[in-house]
């Protein structure tokens, strides 16, 4: 004790307190990890007291917050929580090395393939779950960093990154969910599930989402006893289980509508219905707006809160959710009839609907005897979401969505021979996953119900495509010297806005003419403009998040510019400066000397 003393005779009075007291002075949020780590070298006793899994378990919390669910984990019990902040640690800066090195390696490609991501997939080998949370935390520390305008090339890989890790996860959880029985796969849990799957870059919590979903079953519960205030609901525990008539049910029902149609304001998104955000659960919640199929698991999921419970009903052009009347019998469930129900319209504020009503709503159903007013499973809905996001974002020019969208259905439905050809004309065109094409294919070329013609164009793209593929990291990039080309006016970085279409854009190539195929130069009506093709021609990112070619006597400075929200804007600049953006390291080889005439010239237009 003297030696410990004579160490820590600096600290004075530190060494005359007890250990509690050290510690509680350890664990204030004015000292960081480093700081606990630099105490306890001081001496033995310091060291002792810094090894505290209350303090660490604090520490770990204070470091990143978003981790706070650990808290309740049994592995956070198992392995210590100064052990954890070790690993966490050592996970976070692997995954910074990782995500650094991927714009070098895949810059010349559209997409990274999924070998690209083999550095993230040997941080699983221990343990899955553990390790994937600490690889997703730093990830999103890097994409939520606080200074959203720099760093944009991290913040794109960590993105495409945090996608692979995503979904090698969730594939396992999808899969196990889908192996329960039917009763035991609760519909908002496979729509958060989805969620997750479609917006990897965004923390989905499932307790946050079934919290909302209490809050307005209390809201109804209150509007309830407003009503009826001998209900038996009234002054039940939420979630309540408790028996029901047929008028008390529907009491519910309306007690339901009017809080969630009047009071909260939820509504079908009839402005906008082909927005893939409509499908997820969490934009439902915060948006207040959505298709059938998302508003009809909310609505259930309130409504089962409150003890009635309601059947999908997976009916053409509109999903629907059907009560049933009367008593209910589980051994004659199968004699019912579709007149034995009503049915709930929720995109329609909550319309109830006798059966001949619903014949309005699709003309594929001819009578109510049709199978589809029957129930249908949790599985069938998953299916039907992930069926309407296929549907959705050919049409919106989304690589992303769409390949979020394919996959996640072959989680759901990994036989499906459409969908699988489907993906491999998707990963051909971005150029990525060959193998994994080729493998696919090979295997689809011994269905005797495909077009083998088809397949076989395919497999010797694929071939071909592997063979002529440049590896990552082994693209030239050649410059292109502004003194070579005095006719380009433009340069890259500039926030643009378009003469004749008004779209704003951001510029990150240029030619010193057209180098389209003639093709595309008569389509584009390139020669009704008076320099035709003989000027320079500039690619550009544009706000609706297509890339185009644009004529340099069609381009004028944006007059008010404004950040570019494109997804590829981090392919090719590393910060957004204001009234400009700033090439990365990649392009800033492709075009050396732009950076200083898009500076001037952006200072003369804007400060002159």
């Amino acid at each position: 004790m003297e030696d410990c003393q004579a160490e820590v005779e600096d600290l004075s009075p530190l060494h005359l307190l007890a250990d509690e007291i050290v510690e509680l002075i350890l664990c204030n949020t004015q000292l960081d990890h480093a700081d606990v780590v630099s105490f306890s070298s001081t001496c033995t006793r310091f060291q002792a007291i810094s090894t505290s899994q209350e303090l660490w378990k604090r520490k770990i919390l204070q470091r990143w917050p978003t981790l706070s669910e650990l808290a309740q984990h049994e592995v956070a019990h198992e392995d210590g929580w100064f052990d954890l902040f070790k690993l966490r640690f050592k996970i976070g800066r692997t995954v910074q090395h990782l995500v650094k090195r991927l714009s070098p390696l895949y810059y010349h490609l559209d997409d990274v393939s999924n070998e690209g991501f083999a550095g993230f997939k040997e941080l699983f080998l221990k343990d899955d779950f553990l390790h994937s949370r600490f690889i997703q935390d730093e990830l999103l520390a890097i994409i939520n960093d606080e200074n959203q305008n720099d760093q944009l090339t991290k913040k794109y890989y960590a993105g495409k990154a945090i996608r692979y890790v995503q979904h090698h996860v969730s594939s396992t959880t999808w899969r196990d969910f889908l192996a329960k029985p039917n009763e035991e796969q609760s519909l908002e849990t496979g729509a958060i599930l989805l969620a997750q799957w479609c917006q990897p870059a965004t923390q989905i919590q499932q307790v946050s989402i079934q919290s909302e979903f209490d809050q307005l079953a209390l809201k109804v519960q209150v509007e309830l006893r407003n009503r009826c205030p001998d209900h038996p609901v009234c002054f039940q525990q939420i979630p309540c289980r408790v028996e029901m008539n047929e008028d008390q049910r529907r009491r519910v029902v309306e007690c339901l509508n009017t809080v969630l149609f009047i009071q909260e304001g939820y509504k079908g998104n009839e402005q906008d219905y082909y927005d893939k955000l409509n499908s997820y659960i969490n934009k439902v919640i915060e948006r207040k707006t959505g298709i059938p199929i998302t508003l009809s698991i909310l609505y259930t999921s309130v409504a089962k809160r409150l003890g009635v419970s309601l059947q999908p009903v997976n009916f053409p052009n509109h999903f629907l959710m059907r009560l049933h009347m009367g008593p209910w019998n589980e051994e004659n469930a199968a004699t019912n009839s579709a007149d034995d129900f009503i049915y709930i319209d929720v995109f329609n504020k909550g319309r109830l609907l006798h059966a001949s009503q619903c014949l309005e709503i699709s003309p594929a159903v001819a009578s109510t005897t049709s199978h589809y007013f029957n129930s249908c499973t949790h599985k069938a809905v998953f299916i039907r979401m992930a069926s309407n996001l296929l549907r959705i974002n050919p049409h919106r020019d989304d690589n992303s969505g769409l390949r979020n969208a394919l996959e996640l259905y072959l989680v759901l439905c990994p036989d499906d021979i459409e969908v699988k050809l489907l993906q491999a004309r998707v990963y051909l065109h971005l150029n990525i996953n060959l193998q994994e094409v080729i493998e696919s294919l090979n295997n689809l070329s011994e269905n005797v119900l495909i077009q083998q013609d088809w397949v076989n164009f395919m497999l010797s793209e694929a071939r071909e495509m592997i063979v002529d593929q440049v590896l990552p990291g082994q693209a030239e990039i050649r410059a292109k010297k502004r003194d070579e080309n005095s006719e380009v006016k433009f340069s890259v970085g500039m926030i643009m806005k378009h003469k004749r279409y008004n779209y704003v854009c951001l510029i990150y190539g240029w030619d010193s003419t057209c180098k389209m195929p003639q093709e595309w130069i008569m389509q584009m009506g390139v020669y009704n403009l008076p320099h035709k093709d003989k000027q320079p021609f500039y690619n550009v990112l544009v706000e609706d998040g297509t890339n185009r070619y644009a004529a340099q006597e069609n381009l004028e400075f944006a007059p008010q510019p404004h950040k570019v929200m494109h997804p590829d804007v981090g392919r090719y600049f590393n910060k957004y400066c204001g009234n400009f953006y700033m090439a990365n390291s990649e392009l800033g080889k492709r075009y050396p000397d732009d950076l200083p005439v898009t500076v001037a010239e952006v200072s003369v237009f804007y400060y002159s």
